[in-house]
């Protein structure tokens, strides 16, 4: 066997059995067995000399006399108890019938037995094998052995087959020398008991029979560490012959050891395993917590309407805290004061009990100091009787601050607890959590409510600003009007094109009224040219052209002193430059002119050459676009104007 824990085990069986086997056999030799009565006969038989016989019917005639003896179905019977008394006066008996008159003391034995047995099993399955275990199981035999034999009659009654289960049993588990060493100690220990009169078998332990007993058991312990020797081999060298040939019994210790060690890891694994799955479990379960809390904050914090937020935030926390009665306070802003903005099952009563002043009552002081409160009627604390006259016969109650950036928006308080007698401490939390996010909520609310407010008054602003600046973009396209009738129509017929033709291009509407409005001011520069120069007939000088090219500086700068016509400056400055950068004013060539500018080039050549002029007529729009296709590379770039023709032949040659 490999494995010592289940030779103990094994050990543990086999003494049990074998105690009970003794046990039977005693009582059944004795006479009365376990009875309180015993019969006469069986007494006179038991007891087998003369003398003993004499005195037993001596004492059996006295005690019929007293009554002592009783007659049933014609049989005599004595009580044993008795009997047993006067056994121990007489000493005479204490050796030789020692079996008969301990049968108590034996009894009591046998439990002290099932309970050591018992002991044994339960540290041979828990406990990690030590060689001490065996130690002390096999003195503790040792012990209670040595109490039976010598309450029994000594080494001729049944309890001196314990001695050979001491035997085998430390053959086994410790070897051979150690068995013969036990059977000498056992010897040693005969010898000496049977000078102590108190046992009651001393005088059946002599010499004589004492030392072939002594050879018997020191046999069978060498017997039996032969066997083992023999066998152990066989049984631990699964993989390794070289292990089984030397010292087996070592072998079997260190593979023994080993698989203590491995199972002792295993259960330390276990206890650490079992501490994580309830680690797990409480997290999974503040998790489920945690969880409902998020998607109740998710609701709340969505909400930007303070009338429809009020009541979500009240039904949630009754709901996640399993309250009856609640009601939502808030601070106002004017007089500091707590009002109940929203009730659950509170009455108008209770609504004005609640009603109080910051930092007032148990209410206000909650508000004030902005830490919860949870009392239950049961606390007996004075301030509970905030609520006598409350119909709703308050039983307990819970008050969470509702606090955003340290400044108080009011209370939450909940009433008389759906399920127990107070709130809980999960609770309270669970509250706090959503009394700061309510908080939160309100505040955004409010300031969500004053945007509004500003962006209806800023919105009215921005409609007065835009009607300010189609005044002034009016004035300014008058005054040009009144210096020239032409360029008035000529910027109309520009700004309707160049809308168009944006959104051909798919332009954004915030370019396209840039676009707008820059094409109706783009020659208002020429506001400031002197009329002889402007309305010449004849040809221009260079010094005269160079006054009319500063028309679009000079309009720059009048747009750009005007803050919200600023955008339009690179329309009104560049809508003169050509692709390839013989345009004025800073010879911009390509993609460096800006977007609005090449739209208006491109239509404000268009218009000039579809429009009758009082020296010319003008040209078809078939004609004008024949004429454009030819310096367009040069002047607004191919690629504009590819785009520009085709939406005018997209639209059957239209002329605004």
């Amino acid at each position: 066997m490999n494995n010592k824990s289940g030779f103990e085990m094994a050990t543990n069986i086999v003494r049990f059995v074998v105690f009970v086997i003794c046990t039977i056999f005693y009582f059944s030799q004795v006479p009365g067995g376990m009875s309180t009565d015993v019969k006469v006969d069986d007494v006179k038989k038991y007891f087998s000399d003369e003398s003993s016989k004499n005195t037993l019917v001596l004492y059996i005639k006295q005690a019929s006399q007293s009554g002592g003896v009783k007659v049933v179905n014609g049989v005599q019977t004595i009580n044993k108890s008795k009997l047993i008394g006067f056994i121990e006066k007489e000493g005479s008996f204490f050796v030789q019938y020692a079996p008969f008159y301990n049968y108590k003391r034996i009894f009591q034995l046998g439990i002290i037995v099932i309970f050591y047995i018992i002991v044994a099993t339960v540290l041979s399955r828990t406990m990690v094998y030590h060689p001490g275990m065996s130690i002390g199981f096999a003195s503790m035999d040792f012990v209670l052995s040595t109490l039976f034999i010598f309450f029994t009659g000594g080494i001729k009654g049944p309890f001196i087959l314990l001695y050979v289960l001491i035997i085998v049993h430390v053959a086994a588990q410790f070897g051979t020398l150690y068995s013969v060493g036990t059977s000498v100690l056992t010897l040693i220990v005969l010898i000496i008991c049977s000078n102590f009169s108190q046992f009651y078998a001393v005088n059946s332990v002599t010499l004589i029979n004492v030392v072939p007993f002594g050879l018997f058991l020191g046999l069978t312990g060498f017997l039996v560490g032969s066997l083992y020797k023999l066998v152990a081999p066989v049984t631990v060298s699964i993989g390794s012959t070289e292990e089984s040939t030397v010292m087996p019994h070592m072998v079997v210790d260190d593979s023994q050891r080993r698989l203590e060690e491995i199972t002792k890891k295993y259960q330390a694994q276990t206890k650490e395993l079992q501490r994580y799955a309830g680690m797990e479990e409480n997290f999974r379960r503040k998790q489920r917590e945690f969880r409902g809390i998020h998607e109740i904050i998710q609701e709340i914090v969505s909400e930007v309407d303070i009338k429809k937020l009020l009541p979500l935030t009240m039904t949630k926390a009754a709901e996640e805290c399993e309250a009856r009665v609640g009601a939502i306070l808030l601070k106002l802003s004017r007089t500091g004061d707590l009002r109940v903005y929203e009730r659950y099952n509170l009455s108008p009563i209770s609504e004005k009990i609640f009603n109080c002043k910051y930092g007032e009552g148990i209410i206000g002081s909650v508000a004030l100091k902005g830490e919860p409160l949870a009392l239950s009627k049961t606390d007996k604390d004075p301030r509970f009787s905030f609520f006598a006259n409350c119909p709703e016969r308050i039983q307990n109650f819970l008050c969470v601050p509702m606090t955003h950036k340290g400044q108080s928006k009011g209370v939450i308080l909940l009433c008389n607890k759906l399920t127990g007698s107070r709130f809980s401490e999960d609770d309270e939390r669970s509250l706090s959590i959503l009394a700061g996010i309510a908080a939160t909520a309100i505040a955004n609310a409010e300031l969500f409510k004053e945007i509004a407010n500003k962006n209806e008054e800023l919105g009215t602003a921005n409609r007065k600003l835009e009607d300010s600046i189609e005044d002034t973009i009016t004035t300014l396209a008058e005054a040009l009007d009144a210096k020239d009738s032409y360029t008035r129509e000529h910027s109309k017929r520009i700004c309707k094109y160049a809308v168009e033709f944006a959104r051909y291009l798919n332009l954004d509407e915030r370019n396209i009224e840039i676009i707008r409005r820059g094409s109706l001011l783009h020659d208002i520069g020429k506001i400031g040219i002197p009329d002889r120069i402007l309305f010449k007939p004849e040809g221009l000088t260079d010094d005269e052209f160079t006054i009319i090219k500063s028309h679009v500086i000079e309009g720059a700068k009048i747009i750009s002193k005007v803050e919200p016509l600023r955008s339009l400056c690179d329309i009104v400055k560049y809508h003169h430059e050509k692709f390839d950068g013989s345009g004025y004013p800073n010879g911009l060539k390509g993609d460096e002119i800006p977007i609005g500018a090449r739209i208006v080039a491109v239509v404000d050549t268009y218009d000039a050459m579809t429009t009758d002029r009082p020296y010319r007529k003008g040209f078809t729009p078939e004609v004008a676009l024949e004429k454009m296709a030819k310096f367009a590379p040069n002047q607004v770039g191919m690629d504009m104007f590819l785009k520009f023709e085709k939406m005018i032949r997209e639209k059957n040659f239209f002329r605004i």
